[in-house]
């Protein structure tokens, strides 16, 4: 098993991101965390799809957080 970690605070960083993570094409399995208000822009799960198209992607909001 094989996992990475990619960290942005900022949905227009995502896709550098997501393109610098080797075998982004070949992971069975994503694990999303972020804010409920990054979460609903569209091209978020959008670029996830494209980076990673057999994966299964799963996500939640990190509701509660101190900010």
């Amino acid at each position: 098993m094989k996992t990475q970690q990619v960290q942005v605070t900022d949905v227009a960083a995502l896709s550098a991101k997501l393109a610098a993570v080797s075998d982004a094409a070949k992971a069975n399995l994503v694990l999303v965390f972020g804010a409920p208000k990054l979460l609903k822009v569209d091209s978020v799960f959008a670029q996830l799809q494209a980076a990673c198209p057999a994966a299964i992607i799963v996500g939640c909001s990190t509701a509660g957080e101190i900010t």
